[in-house]
């Protein structure tokens, strides 16, 4: 608005408000465009379910909302009284000093250089031919990389580089063996009293070999695969091993209650109280499994009873009372605990869940296939599953969808740039497309090239990419409108002329004003906001203006919108009375000099018949 209006000349009957009117009503129709386009997009980049995306789309669409109010309330208000100033000859910041007349507006040198040198060049043949591979073959590269893009945010860049914590971090990595502990969690009833269901549970000498602990163990044998660095620590195999009468090593029964008060739990360590062993012999039925199971669960370990659960598998168990009012009790929930490989990058934790969940389903189906043969190990088949949890599974879980969730988001902000596009530019089909072609290539390209840079797909990227597509449609849909309000029959010319006028701006107006901000972020210390804001919004306006500069103006040479009738229509119709006007003036400056042609030769008549008779008396 600002370029537009400085290069303007006002016209003679209009004034002030007239000519900055018009050009506003020049430009307005592309601030609209983009800022429409835009801020839909953030609004529809919202509905993702990436809370951090989903809150800087909010934001960026309610920013870009304000912007365009502003632009067409305020900032008119205020052009108007600096073009005051300037139309009085008055100094920018001491207004009350007056200066001397300015030379009438000239060409910049901007505008001189994209209209004589800059433009021919870019539609020499050999120039248009050599851009069009060149960008061609960088989308197609860029499209081959960003099938290798890493997916995740690794730990250590949310840390400055000089940060203490970088070492503790290279040190768990280099000298930790195990990592995070992992649950193998059981949901659902599961018949644990019942031995032929416990047999595919257990891992002692008995068990069916593909039990739910034998397959964690033979997990832990191939670590390298499954990042499981160590068996899992049974409960059932405990309890198991504390229940007999007769104890490990020929020491006293672990499980024992007070002779007088049989109700009662008589700890090992107990060495007051007269106590007896739970069971008679070693054998037990479902009845004493459950019934002793809580006491196991709070007795703590020692030297005489060193399988008391109380430490380890204090809430590893939960035990359901008159379960569905059929007046037995049953183990609603469980878990066995292993531990995972260490991980310290993004990709090695979101592998741990990955083959966590693997083995998790391997285990179901074997117990659901065991149930189908007959076995009554499950109260219900269908509410019965083993799932893994781990502390930090809940912040990389994002990233086992995080690729399909990144091309969601892009192609419903593309939608409204296409949409707004073909309506606002006079529902002109081809420049909808080619608007949307050009921003997917700048997309495409950025997140190839900044893979190369070493930015992770993330939500923070995903937030730049999202930001990609509204700074996208700056760059390209400007020179767009421009060519497709151009009338002249060549495609070479519209895009010299699009490019004398919108080529400066584009240039100054919109890749100038966003460099400086950007570059001063490299010497950021947060490693996250130099490499994910840096790098990133860099690459997108450098992409941006050689996308909207470059391969633009030549794809609209070969692939532009052809004329718009109503536009020409118009322009002809002006143009005819314009031309009717300027003949209707000469014929009337025709007239006029007949007329005084005619005068001239009655004045002669007169003035020769007045010599005559001048004569004819002085013969007299």
């Amino acid at each position: 608005l600002t370029l537009e209006y400085q290069r303007d000349e006002r016209k003679p009957d209009e004034d002030l408000a007239d000519q900055i009117g018009r050009v506003m009503g020049e430009v307005g129709p592309s601030m609209l465009l983009c800022s429409l386009t835009e801020c839909v997009a953030f609004f529809l980049g919202a509905l993702t379910d990436m809370p951090a995306v989903e809150q800087f789309a909010l934001a960026a669409a309610v920013a870009i909302a304000f912007d365009f109010l502003l632009q067409i309330t305020a900032f008119l208000a205020v052009l108007s009284l600096d073009a005051r100033r300037t139309r009085g000859n008055r100094v920018d910041v001491c207004c009350c000093i007056k200066m001397e007349p300015a030379e009438p507006n000239t060409k910049t040198y901007l505008e001189t250089f994209f209209h004589k040198y800059y433009a021919p060049v870019l539609m020499n043949d050999l120039v248009r031919y050599v851009v069009m591979i060149g960008f061609v073959g960088l989308s197609c590269w860029c499209t081959i990389l960003c099938t290798r893009i890493t997916v995740g945010l690794d730990q250590d860049l949310s840390v400055p580089k000089d940060s203490y914590v970088l070492k503790y971090f290279d040190y768990m990595e280099k000298y930790l063996d195990v990592g995070v502990p992992v649950y193998f969690v059981t949901k659902g009833a599961y018949n644990f009293a019942d031995k032929n269901a416990s047999s595919l549970i257990c891992g002692s000498a008995g068990c069916d070999t593909y039990s739910l602990t034998q397959q964690i163990s033979y997990a832990s044998q191939n670590a390298s695969y499954w990042r499981i660095e160590t068996p899992a620590a049974s409960w059932y195999d405990d309890y198991v091993d504390w229940l007999p009468p007769q104890g490990v090593g020929g020491r006293k029964s672990c499980c024992r209650y007070e002779t007088f008060h049989p109700n009662e739990f008589c700890p090992a360590t107990d060495t007051v109280s007269k106590c007896s062993p739970c069971l008679k012999n070693e054998d037990y039925t479902p009845d004493d499994f459950m019934q002793y199971l809580p006491w196991f669960l709070i007795d703590n370990p020692g030297v005489e009873c060193n399988k008391g659960g109380h430490s380890a598998y204090g809430n590893a168990v939960n035990i359901v009372n008159n379960y569905t009012g059929s007046g037995t009790d049953v183990v609603d929930a469980s878990y066995f605990m292993a531990f995972h490989s260490v991980c310290i990058k993004s990709v090695d934790c979101t592998e741990n869940l990955i083959k966590a969940r693997k083995l998790a389903d391997n285990i179901t189906k074997t117990l659901k296939a065991a149930n189908k043969d007959g076995n009554n190990i499950l109260e219900n088949e269908e509410d019965f599953e083993v799932f893994p949890y781990c502390l930090y599974y809940v912040y990389y879980e994002q990233y086992l969808t995080a690729v399909e969730d990144t091309l969601f988001q892009l192609g419903i902000c593309l939608i409204p740039t296409f949409a707004f596009s073909f309506i606002l530019l006079g529902f002109d089909f081809y420049s909808g497309i080619i608007t949307v072609l050009t921003i997917v290539m700048i997309v495409v390209d950025t997140a190839g090239l900044c893979s190369l840079w070493g930015v992770d797909m993330n939500a923070v990227s995903l937030i730049n990419l999202v930001a990609a597509i509204g700074l996208s449609v700056e760059f390209i849909s400007h020179v767009v409108r421009t060519f497709s309000l151009k009338t002249h029959i060549s495609k070479k010319k519209r895009v010299i002329e699009s490019m004398t006028t919108m080529g400066p701006a584009v240039f100054a107006g919109v890749a100038l004003t966003n460099l400086p901000g950007i570059i001063v972020l490299n010497w950021a210390t947060a490693q996250l906001i130099q490499i994910f804001f840096f790098r990133m919004c860099l690459v997108i306006t450098l992409l941006g203006t050689a996308h909207g500069l470059i391969f633009l103006p030549v794809f609209l040479s070969y692939f532009g919108p052809p004329v718009n009738k109503a536009i020409l229509y118009e322009e002809q119709s002006e143009l005819r009375k314009a031309t009717q006007t300027v003949y209707m003036n000469v014929e009337k400056a025709d007239q006029e000099k007949q007329c005084d042609k005619t005068n001239k030769n009655v004045y002669m008549n007169v003035e020769k018949a007045d010599q005559e008779k001048q004569c004819d008396y002085t013969e007299f």
